[in-house]
């Protein structure tokens, strides 16, 4: 098994543990308090300002072509594909957003920010790339666990949260997940077992902050 489908199988049990935590149950419930979901959408969004980021300083670390032409694809998925559904519910929800990134930003994604940038930086290109996966895998396999559990309380075709949800679990985004599980798969060709202990920390460490990112999510809102 390659490094990255291991990766994914060891936290796997963590991600979708997350379906469980207040924020995403009383979104299966569709019982959510929209101000919270307003919360986490202007947090995502400026986290997903950054995440773009990562590609680009992968990008400048590399001198193939068609890792190259990977990364500049990642770029425009964030950028034009999953930011326009946080921006449709934002409107909905009478909110600019434009105004999003003057908002503060929280702890919890500040703190996830430096972690993927700090890798980015001053990681190797595998350890910047692999740093992105957590966020990219996580929502496609929690996605798939809250549509099951909707589907189940039968509240999936009238909830409100489904646009949202439909986005992660689309066929369009389970195929950029499958191009970026190729991509981290030629990035990680032969590396030491340092390297990929070093890839395993880094992977880890984000998968407990897109944790964090949900807990955030719901509790700080009611402050």
């Amino acid at each position: 098994m390659k490094l990255c489908e291991t990766l994914i199988q060891e936290n796997m049990e963590s991600w979708l543990a997350s379906a469980d935590l207040p924020f995403l149950d009383d979104m299966v419930h569709d019982r959510l308090d929209h101000k919270k979901f307003v919360r986490y959408l202007i947090q995502d969004t400026q986290y997903l300002a950054s995440f773009a980021k990562i590609y680009a300083w992968s990008f400048v670390k590399t001198d193939q072509l068609d890792v190259m032409r990977r990364l500049y694809e990642e770029m425009g998925i964030i950028v034009a594909g999953e930011t326009d559904s946080h921006v449709t519910y934002l409107k909905d929800e009478g909110i600019d957003p434009e105004m999003v990134m003057e908002e503060e930003t929280t702890e919890a994604c500040s703190e996830y920010i430096d972690c993927m940038l700090k890798a980015a930086k001053e990681g190797t290109l595998a350890e910047g790339i692999f740093a992105a996966g957590p966020c990219n895998f996580s929502y496609y396999y929690i996605g798939l666990e809250l549509k099951r559990r909707m589907e189940a309380l039968g509240n999936y075709e009238t909830n409100y949260f489904r646009p949202w949800l439909d986005y992660y679990i689309s066929p369009a985004y389970k195929a950029g997940c499958d191009h970026f599980h190729e991509l981290c798969d030629m990035v990680s060709q032969d590396l030491s077992a340092e390297e990929e202990e070093s890839i395993r920390t880094v992977f880890r460490q984000c998968s407990d902050y897109e944790r964090d990112f949900w807990i955030m999510a719901y509790q700080e809102q009611e402050e």
